[in-house]
């Protein structure tokens, strides 16, 4: 029999940790759960760890917050569940700069990087960071991960793009993916939901949708190609279910089913009914395993294909533009690559049981002391996480985002 997971799904952050837990535990209580076994985040996190953090987090000065988030990055309180989250384009980007492939930004809370697929138990979890608009984006979207700290305004704008690069590794993705992440919604999502109510309620989007720029065109690819059994977006702030009847397999023939259910929610606002940014799932992975029901055991994994796919693409990540052309390969030619980097994979790393996502969260960047001024007009000087220099050496490849 599978295992199932509570878990909270689809809420954005905006640094309102404290807020959101205590939504988790209260709505938990109401359904006689002890707790829950995820906490999901989808974008907009606002991982800050200090007044210089913010000097660099894309939004307006004037909406800029430090939040709660140091509280957890210093110990001074520790997350109550296992949270997991994607970025949105309104992030610390300081921060998650450090960590390009995923990483812990504080203990019991884990960042997915760019692009990231991974393993909670039987659940196979994917995910992408940020949204396919804004300035410059058809400029950028071709480009690899280029921004370097200091960062100047058009990096600030551009770090949070969507790019073709990450968007090719999740289309290599094979076999049932039970969830996955964006920040942005999927293009032309609402047909498959209540479309009236959504323009009723939100006028100027019609529009937007008349002219196909409600959403993103690759994160409607995706879930065209990943038929994932559950999809959870958030940044529009409006809480939008639907569900996506897939017509055949297309070409993940591995996958399952025929159907993705899609839920956007609104984020975290103390005056705003909990139902708006918060729900509470209890998933059955979609794929039949063997695994235990026993889920205090479960941990956080890497899932050994999307190992062998970043080895395969890893030039195309923070490299050239020379680098990112290789993305633009033949499938062919790339899935034979792949197909060698899993057997690598398999041997170096599967074989000898190393899938565990270590937890080797350590602070880089101070920690905000309370009562120090919010306010900085200097940039974090930039460091290199030592969670990436691990995660690179276990892989074999040239870590791009080390500081030089």
């Amino acid at each position: 029999m599978s295992a199932s997971l509570k878990l909270t799904s689809g809420s954005q952050g905006h640094g309102q940790l404290n807020l959101i837990y205590s939504a988790v535990e209260t709505t938990a209580k109401s359904r006689g759960w002890n707790g829950v076994d995820l906490v999901i985040i989808c974008g907009d996190f606002q991982a800050v760890r200090n007044a210089q953090d913010l000097t660099v987090m894309s939004c307006p000065a004037k909406y800029r917050r430090l939040g709660d988030f140091h509280e957890y990055y210093s110990g001074f309180r520790r997350a109550p569940y296992l949270t997991i989250y994607i970025g949105g384009n309104h992030e610390a980007i300081a921060h998650h700069w450090e960590l390009p492939y995923g990483g812990w930004v504080a203990p019991k809370i884990y960042y997915l990087g760019f692009a990231n697929v991974v393993r909670f138990g039987p659940l196979r979890i994917a995910g992408i960071s940020g949204i396919e608009k804004g300035p410059n984006n058809g400029a950028v979207y071709n480009t690899p991960h280029s921004e370097r700290p200091p960062f100047d305004h058009k990096e600030i704008a551009s770090f949070y793009q969507v790019r073709e690069p990450d968007v090719t590794k999740l289309r290599h993705v094979t076999g049932q993916v039970d969830i996955f992440l964006s920040h942005d919604w999927p293009r032309e999502i609402e047909k498959h939901g209540d479309e009236d109510a959504v323009f009723r309620d939100n006028p100027r989007w019609k529009q937007s949708a008349m002219t196909s720029q409600l959403g993103s065109l690759s994160g409607a690819q995706l879930l065209d190609v990943l038929k994932p059994a559950y999809w959870f977006s958030a940044h529009m702030h409006y809480r939008f279910e639907a569900l996506v009847e897939h017509a055949g397999q297309g070409s993940n023939e591995a996958v399952s089913h025929a159907r993705t259910r899609f839920l956007a929610l609104s984020k975290c606002i103390p005056w705003k009914s909990i139902k708006e940014h918060l729900q509470l799932e209890h998933i059955r992975p979609a794929t039949k395993t063997s695994e235990s029901s026993n889920i205090s055991k479960f941990r956080l994994e890497y899932d050994p294909e999307w190992l062998a796919i970043t080895r395969a693409f890893n030039c195309a990540l923070g490299g050239t533009s020379k680098d990112a052309s290789q993305s633009k390969s033949k499938d062919t030619d790339i899935g034979k690559n792949i197909s060698r980097e899993r057997s690598w994979v398999d041997e170096n790393l599967v074989a000898k049981g190393n899938l565990t996502i270590p937890e080797d969260f350590v602070p880089t960047a101070p920690a905000h002391t309370p009562g120090s001024p919010e306010i900085s007009k200097n940039q974090n000087i930039g460091y290199s996480s030592p969670q990436t220099a691990s995660f690179c050496q276990m892989l074999g490849i040239e870590n791009m985002f080390a500081k030089g």
